[in-house]
C-alpha cells in the first residue's frame, strides 16, 4: 500500500515538478512588483502539481513505448497499474488547480489551459513532428506568464525581464526536446510516433537542436547590451555560455542512445543555472 502511494507520487516526477515550481518563483521575482511570498508559494506548488499531472498522463499514454525506451519506469516495470497512474494524474491536477484558484482567477485560467495542453500533448500532439517539440517548449515557457498573472502585469515595462526569460525557456526546451526525441528513436519507431529525428534523420535533427540551443545561449549573453544589464550579469552569462558550449560539444559527438541520454541529462542540469542567471539580471546593478 505504501509502495503504491509512493509510486503515485513518483509518476508525477517530483524533480520536474520542483523545477517547474522554481521557474514560477523565479519568474515572479523578475516582475517589477514582486508578489508576496505566500502567493508565490501557492502558485509555484500549483504549477508543480499541474506539471505532475502532465507527466503522469504522458506515462500512461506512452506505456507501450516506454516498455522499449524506459522499461524501468513505473508502469512498464509493473510497480503501478495504468488505472493507478490515471488516479495519480487526477489527484495532481485537482490539487494544482485548487491552489491556482487560491491565487486568483487569471492564474486558474492559465493553469486550466496548461492542463488541457498537457493532456492533448500526451494523447495526440506527441505523435506529430516539430509541433510536439514546440508544444512542450510553450508549456515550459508558460510558467512566466503564469507568474505575471499573479499580479496581473503583462506589459513590457512591468514584466519585460520575465518575457525575456520565457523566450530563453522556449528556445532551450525546443532544442532539448529534439535531443530527447533522438534518444527515444527506437521506441518511437516501434510505437508509430513520427518524431523529427525519424522524419529527417538523426544527424539533421541533431544539427537543428544544436543550432537552436546555440541561439539560446547567444541570446542569453546578448541580453547584456540589449537590456542594459550589469557587469555581474555579463560575467555570469559568459560562464553560462561556456558551460553550454561544453554540453553542446558533447552532444555533437554523441553516437548512440547512451550518449544522447547523457547529453540531455546535462541539458537538464542547465535549467536551474538559467534561472539563477535571470535572478542575477534582476538583482544586480
Amino acid at each position: 500500500m505504501i509502495e503504491s502511494a509512493l509510486s503515485m507520487i513518483r509518476i508525477g516526477r517530483p524533480l520536474n515538478c520542483l523545477i517547474t515550481a522554481l521557474s514560477v518563483v523565479t519568474a515572479g521575482m523578475l516582475l517589477r512588483d514582486i508578489p508576496s511570498l505566500g502567493l508565490l508559494a501557492m502558485a509555484a506548488a500549483g504549477a508543480g502539481l499541474v506539471c505532475g499531472f502532465g507527466n503522469a498522463v504522458n506515462d500512461c499514454a506512452d506505456r507501450a513505448i516506454d516498455s522499449i525506451n524506459r522499461p524501468d519506469r513505473l508502469i512498464p516495470s509493473g510497480r503501478l497499474t495504468p488505472r493507478q497512474a490515471y488516479v495519480a494524474a487526477l489527484l495532481h491536477v485537482v490539487a494544482g488547480l485548487a491552489l491556482s484558484l487560491a491565487v486568483g482567477i487569471l492564474p486558474l485560467c492559465i493553469a486550466c489551459v496548461t492542463a488541457l495542453m498537457l493532456g492533448t500533448y500526451a494523447l495526440a500532439v506527441k505523435r506529430l513532428p516539430v509541433l510536439s517539440n514546440v508544444w512542450v517548449a510553450l508549456l515550459a515557457a508558460m510558467t512566466f506568464p503564469f507568474a505575471m498573472a499573479i499580479v496581473g502585469e503583462f506589459g513590457l515595462e512591468q514584466s519585460g525581464l520575465a518575457w525575456f526569460g520565457a523566450i530563453l525557456a522556449f528556445l532551450f526546451h525546443v532544442g532539448r526536446e529534439i535531443i530527447k526525441d533522438i534518444e527515444d528513436m527506437p521506441g518511437d519507431a516501434a510505437g508509430g510516433v513520427r518524431s523529427l529525428p525519424l522524419v529527417i534523420g538523426r544527424d539533421r535533427a541533431r544539427f537543428t537542436a544544436l543550432t537552436i540551443l546555440t541561439l539560446h545561449s547567444l541570446l542569453a549573453i546578448a541580453a547584456y547590451p540589449l537590456l542594459n544589464l550589469s557587469i555581474w550579469y555579463l560575467a555570469a552569462s559568459s560562464a553560462y555560455l561556456a558551460i553550454c558550449a561544453i554540453v553542446l560539444r558533447r552532444l555533437s559527438k554523441a553516437s548512440d542512445v547512451a550518449g544522447f541520454r547523457t547529453g540531455q541529462r546535462l541539458l537538464k542540469l542547465l535549467m536551474p543555472l538559467g534561472l539563477v542567471l535571470l535572478l542575477i539580471a534582476r538583482f544586480t546593478v
